[in-house]
């Protein structure tokens, strides 16, 4: 059902056997550090958190403190929309660059920021973009992104929410799942056009799955994730939900992923307004790249990360 966007951490295109699928988190391409405000080399880029290249007690607290500031950021509805954006991009990117740690890293981290929320945060976002860089790690990088893709803003957060829910009450699928599909395969929608295998739309299907399961329109949020939430459901969800994520994508490290990502707007639903912010990155054969709004009319911007 799904096709070859990337998309999380972005991407390497996959296949499956039933549908190719987004690539997501590219693998790691440096271990620069960059401060929590610095931007990589024009103004379109968000600020990295001050992610490590060791395991220093300085580097861990830098980390913990910026990534506790930045999810609070996150979660805080009064945070206005430019703040939202690069707290929530900076999550994106320092998670990405901690994932490709080790997990003693990652434990220095959690370590420094103690017991509490921001802790599971941590470890729930950081075990995705593992899973997503294993899954995606197998795909040679490409030269440049697809030339054919248009990066466009999503749709409001508060209006797909309001799709996930009334799709997850007409067929029991969680719409944390739903949502976490939606962003790995399209960034909620960002990315549009034809992957290599011929997915199509927000949700990534195949035209003949989407003959079988959607109704409407392929490209619409609305009617996508109405498909998506058809399709677990006649898949086995929500009672064999595992096993019908994987039928989405054959790869367990995807299962894995979305069911991490669906894990952290359980226990918060606020986490959605983030995830709702991560930017849409390309790994290419010279590096990561961030793909602006307006692509490709609007070039990307090298991340430093």
């Amino acid at each position: 059902m799904i096709g070859a966007f990337a998309v999380a951490g972005l991407l390497a295109s996959c296949s499956t056997n039933e549908r190719p699928r987004a690539a997501s988190i590219p693998r790691r391409t440096t271990t620069t550090t960059v401060p929590p405000t610095t931007t990589t080399t024009t103004t379109t880029t968000a600020p990295v958190l001050r992610t490590f290249a060791n395991t220093t007690a300085d580097d861990a607290q830098a980390a913990a403190t910026d990534i506790i500031a930045a999810e609070a950021a996150t979660l805080d509805p009064a945070t206005n929309a430019a703040e939202l954006s690069n707290a929530a991009v900076a999550l994106q990117l320092g998670y990405r660059k901690l994932a490709g740690l080790d997990v003693a890293a990652e434990n220095a981290v959690k370590d420094k920021i103690g017991d509490s929320p921001t802790r599971n945060a941590v470890a729930t976002n950081v075990a995705a973009a593992r899973h997503l860089i294993a899954l995606t790690g197998q795909s040679p990088a490409r030269d440049a992104p697809p030339a054919a893709w248009q990066i466009v803003a999503p749709a409001p957060a508060d209006e797909l929410l309001g799709y996930y829910k009334v799709a997850a009450a007409n067929t029991g699928v969680p719409w944390q799942i739903l949502a976490s599909i939606h962003l790995v395969e399209t960034r909620f929608g960002r990315i549009r056009g034809v992957s290599s295998a011929g997915a199509q739309g927000p949700m990534q299907f195949l035209p003949s799955t989407w003959a079988a399961y959607g109704k409407g329109d392929i490209n619409s949020n609305h009617d996508a994730i109405a498909g998506a939430a058809n399709y677990l459901k006649a898949n086995g969800a929500p009672e064999r939900l595992d096993d019908a994520i994987f039928r989405y994508n054959h790869s367990s490290n995807y299962v894995r992923a979305i069911r991490a990502y669906a894990e952290r707007m359980t226990s918060d639903e606020r986490a959605f307004r983030g995830y709702h912010q991560w930017a849409v990155l390309y790994r290419t054969t010279a590096g990561t790249l961030m793909l602006p709004i307006g692509y490709p009319s609007v070039p990307p911007v090298p991340v430093i990360a």
